[in-house]
């Protein structure tokens, strides 16, 4: 239906990949090429008598994506004379962008957001990249955020990308006075 459509991003159908996998009846040949006994009858048995096949697998497809799926997208390439700084400490297939959408939640640089760790780390926002050359806003199954940890007066200052994490590690954004 079109409403499932709306729901489901691009991103969701390009992640689809397909294997097939043949049990020990399935008996092939020497050269591990073709089957020695005739595949159409082999199939027939295992062909669905489901006549609404489609629509079970977009809605099994959208309970996935709702349930399991965290889209994350890069947005605002930041500028370039700190792209070119990225570049210069991290390597050249790096892109830093100003804020990360994943699933419903945006987080921003500048943000105090709560990272997941032993022990758990808050910190400020510096920067989310993707080891990856783009000229353009991006999802990406990966990327990593740089932080300046909190309180200044107990870690100091950082450096731009001296304390960095994996992105599946951001829990949350939290409140300025949390940090207090």
């Amino acid at each position: 239906t079109a409403a499932s459509k709306d729901k489901l991003p691009d991103e969701v159908f390009r992640r689809l990949r397909g294997f097939l996998f043949f049990g020990p009846s399935f008996r092939v040949t020497r050269n591990k090429l073709s089957f020695r006994d005739d595949l159409v009858s082999l199939l027939s048995e295992g062909v669905s008598k489901d006549r609404q096949i489609k629509q079970s697998f977009r809605k099994w497809l959208a309970r996935c994506h709702n349930e399991l799926d965290k889209t994350v997208r890069f947005e605002k390439i930041a500028e370039a004379k700190l792209q070119a700084n990225a570049r210069k400490e991290l390597g050249e297939q790096v892109t830093l962008f100003q804020q990360v959408r994943v699933g419903e939640d945006v987080f921003k640089v500048g943000q105090v957001v709560r990272l997941q760790g032993r022990p758990v780390v808050v910190g400020r926002v510096l920067s989310f990249w993707v080891e990856m050359a783009v000229r353009e806003d991006v999802a990406h199954a990966h990327g990593f955020v740089a932080v300046q940890p909190l309180p200044l007066e107990v870690f100091g200052q950082a450096g731009t990308f001296q304390v960095q994490y994996p992105l599946r590690r951001l829990e949350g954004a939290v409140g300025a006075g949390a940090v207090e």
